[in-house]
């Protein structure tokens, strides 16, 4: 009986460790809450940091200067990339610079679920034409993401 008592334990704490490792991605882009975000222009209104986050598959992102895992302005060096705590920081990316939404996508495990926002660059500099994580500009905290108006402002209507 206590072997058999031990032995589900131990399926049970597998199954769960199974599940907290394990994360489900959902395309949205043809979702009708999201759809009409698919296109839109935003143009920056501050700097912000292109980083790639360690685990990230390489996916760089818009980060906010000084938050958790993320420099300040001035503490990125001229030379990069730097590593800053593990994460690979490219540079600044300057106010007034353009990205256009592209691709969005719900990302959801056993621990956490969030919309996340990818987009390419449109401005000229030398990130145009890549590839971006853009998500960490938006509230997560509403039914239906919005970017933050500190950081962004939309230059083109939705579809």
């Amino acid at each position: 009986m206590k072997k058999r008592v031990i032995l589900g334990f131990i399926a049970v704490g597998l199954l769960v460790l199974f599940l907290i490792g394990r994360t489900s991605r959902t395309n949205l882009n043809n979702d009708p809450a999201y759809k009409p975000m698919v296109g839109k222009i935003l143009k920056t209104k501050k700097d912000l940091v292109v980083i790639n986050f360690k685990g990230s598959k390489k996916t760089i992102a818009l980060a906010i200067p000084g938050i958790s895992g993320v420099p300040e302005l001035k503490d990125i060096p001229e030379k990069l990339p730097f590593d800053y705590y593990g994460h690979d920081v490219y540079g600044v990316f300057p106010a007034g610079g353009t990205f256009q939404i592209s691709h969005i996508e719900l990302a959801k495990s056993f621990e956490f679920s969030f919309v996340d926002f990818y987009a390419t660059v449109t401005s000229e500099g030398k990130f145009k034409d890549k590839w971006i994580d853009v998500g960490m500009m938006t509230n997560q905290n509403t039914t239906i993401p919005t970017f933050d108006t500190e950081f962004v402002e939309e230059i083109t209507p939705a579809k």
